[in-house]
């Protein structure tokens, strides 16, 4: 930060910095200082999430009875950083279950060919989500 006090280019040239936060409120006031102009981005909403998670699914294996709509709908108020963690939680269960049944035989290497994990399917994304909005509405009622 030092570094930039006193930062000057050329007549024909700029600098740009560009920055992107879900903290805003955390962002240290050496670095708001530095940074004057914001431009407040607002969540994605449900055609923006709809794509969010067209990206992140796009190479990966779902089942037949996959509902990316209830995904969307699930998602109301998430930002693309929240989606994505969703995404990378879920493509883990499978992988986890995987080692829970195989995992002695991949430690001995005693595994007789290449190993295919199931697809995911709509509960490994909301698996986490139910749970914890069912943690959050015990602790309102209590």
């Amino acid at each position: 930060m030092t570094r930039w006090d006193g930062l000057t280019t050329e007549d024909d040239s700029r600098i740009i910095v560009l920055g992107a936060t879900n903290l805003p409120n955390s962002l240290d006031p050496a670095v708001l200082r530095r940074l004057p102009k914001r431009y407040p981005i607002g969540l994605p909403n449900a055609v923006q999430r709809r794509k969010i998670f067209d990206i992140f699914l796009r190479k990966a294996t779902l089942a037949p009875d996959f509902s990316i709509d209830r995904l969307v709908d699930a998602t109301n108020g998430f930002s693309g950083s929240d989606i994505k963690e969703m995404c990378r939680n879920a493509a883990m269960i499978p992988l986890r279950e995987y080692l829970k049944i195989h995992g002695q035989e991949l430690e001995r290497r005693q595994l007789k060919s290449g190993f295919e994990l199931r697809p995911l399917t709509t509960e490994d994304f909301l698996h986490d989500f139910e749970r914890d909005t069912n943690h959050l509405e015990q602790e309102s009622t209590d």
